[in-house]
Order: structure tokens, then sequence, then C-alpha cells
């Protein structure tokens, strides 16, 4: 938790600073505000060390994600 508001308050993101983000903190309730404005800021952290260790620590492990294929062969079969 500690780290998360600490990303709220020490970093930015280009998302915050939309007028339409500000209009939904204006309407969440104090208490989740915070967190949800920490987690926005420290995806910029977060996601290239958690890519990081999915691709060298798990080898590159996808977690059944195979970028589409399904959607692609519904849409052929669609056709």
């Amino acid at each position: 938790m500690l780290g998360i508001l600490l990303c709220a308050w020490l970093m930015a993101s280009p998302v915050t600073g939309n007028a339409l983000y500000r209009k939904l903190e204006q309407r969440l309730p104090a208490w989740l505000s915070l967190p949800v404005r920490g987690t926005i800021h420290g995806q910029k952290l977060g996601y290239p060390l958690f890519e990081g260790i999915r691709v060298h620590a798990l080898r590159g492990f996808g977690f059944g994600y195979h970028g589409g294929e399904a959607a692609e062969e519904t849409a052929g079969q669609a056709r």
C-alpha cells in the first residue's frame, strides 16, 4: 500500500492530467481516488519490471495468451 501511495504522490502521468480522468477522480471517494492514481502512476515502473521477469526469469511464459490468434480464426470463419 505504501508503494501505491508513494506513486500517487511522487509520480505523474498524462492519463491523470487528462480532464476526463480528473472528472472521474472527483466522483470517486477520497479513500479510493488515491490508490487508483497510484496504480496508474505505478504502471510506469511495474510493467517493465514484470515484463522483464516474465521474459527472462520465466523464459517468455505467455500465460496462455496467443496474441489474438483465436480472434483471427473466428474472423476467418465468418468470411
